[in-house]
């Protein structure tokens, strides 16, 4: 599952994407990957690495960092930057079941955010720490009886989170993916089913801890593109929401294209929702009322990917069907994904 809390990412997929990695740092074993993402107005770049055998092999240390910076543009108002790190321990417990227990650290920078804004992002601009324990547990599965070679996977992740300007708070995340390949090969479809909530224990939620999703929700929809924003304010700047759903389902045909057999097309169908605010006070002075409401949002569309033999590239053609007034729309994305 990939969804953008807030400025830490992730599971972000934005314009394009590039992963480039190692099983052979240093030694036996050892993994090294790196991470970029870049749209008009944001870039992320992240670094991984995992021992296997520096404590033993079960579990495994691992930590990964990264910087995230996104600047004013169509969507937000003002510029951020979030620097972060979080070493971990992974267990396999058999039957394709692992958890994860780490601790995640950043140091966040809200700036330049216009006079006359919003009274909901107002107070959180200025820097911000931000320390985290996070749990995590996920468990693949197949179903081999089946007449297609269906496989999937369940993912729960929560973190207890507390920040430096006395709040506290919980991110609960989970996904259910799943992927069916008819017996020829002809036909591959999957689906996937995501969600997630920010629950404050003290203090109203801040935009760094909000989910800003799009396209890695609703394909059709630009990063931030979905959920509560300030129509009182020039430019309606986008507010993030405190919990999400969404559901993407991908049919895909290998082999369709005669003499291109790295080419696979496809369609698909995307629907979700970013939602809810802790304060719905909106407008300079704090009197209009945001709509923080759960509004579906849908999407369809054409797929094609191409096999490079290192990675895939993939190209989405979006058609928003179901949006609201104030949403920003992206017809064409770019994805590319690549591990060595």
């Amino acid at each position: 599952m990939k969804a953008s809390r807030g400025f830490e990412s992730h599971l972000l997929r934005h314009l394009r994407e590039a992963e480039i990695g190692t099983d052979r740092l240093f030694g036996r074993n050892q993994s090294l990957w790196f991470s970029g993402e870049i749209s008009e107005t944001d870039h992320l770049l992240s670094i991984g690495y995992e021992a296997p055998e520096l404590i033993g092999q079960n579990p495994v240390f691992g930590i990964r960092a990264y910087r995230h910076q996104i600047n004013k543009g169509a969507v937000l108002n003002f510029d951020t930057v979030s620097c972060g790190a979080v070493p971990y321990l992974r267990w396999t417990l058999g039957g394709g079941t692992e958890v994860m227990a780490g601790v995640a650290y950043s140091h966040d920078t809200i700036s330049n955010l216009p006079a006359g804004g919003s009274a909901i992002l107002r107070p959180d601009a200025g820097d911000r720490d931000r320390l985290a324990l996070r749990l995590g547990i996920s468990r693949g599965f197949a179903m081999p009886q089946a007449s297609w070679g269906v496989t999937g996977q369940a993912e729960l992740t929560q973190d207890i989170a507390v920040t430096s300007r006395d709040t506290s708070f919980l991110v609960s995340q989970g996904s259910l993916s799943m992927q069916a390949t008819h017996p020829g090969g002809a036909v591959r479809v999957s689906g996937a089913l995501t969600g997630g909530t920010v629950q404050m224990l003290r203090g109203n939620s801040n935009v760094g801890d909000r989910f800003f999703l799009g396209q890695s929700l609703v394909r059709g929809f630009a990063f931030g593109g979905i959920g509560p924003v300030d129509q009182s304010v020039a430019g309606s700047p986008a507010l993030g929401g405190n919990s999400y759903v969404g559901a993407q389902f991908d049919f895909r045909f290998p082999g369709a294209i005669p003499g291109a057999a790295k080419f696979t097309p496809g369609l698909f169908a995307d629907a979700g929702s970013v939602f809810g605010l802790n304060t719905i006070a909106g407008d300079p002075a704090g009197l209009n009322a945001v709509d923080d409401g759960l509004h579906l949002r849908a999407s369809i569309g054409l797929s094609l990917s191409y096999d490079t033999g290192f990675g895939e590239i993939s190209a989405y053609v979006g058609q928003a069907v179901l949006k609201q007034t104030n949403d920003r729309t992206e017809q064409i994305q770019v994805s590319f994904g690549a591990k060595f």
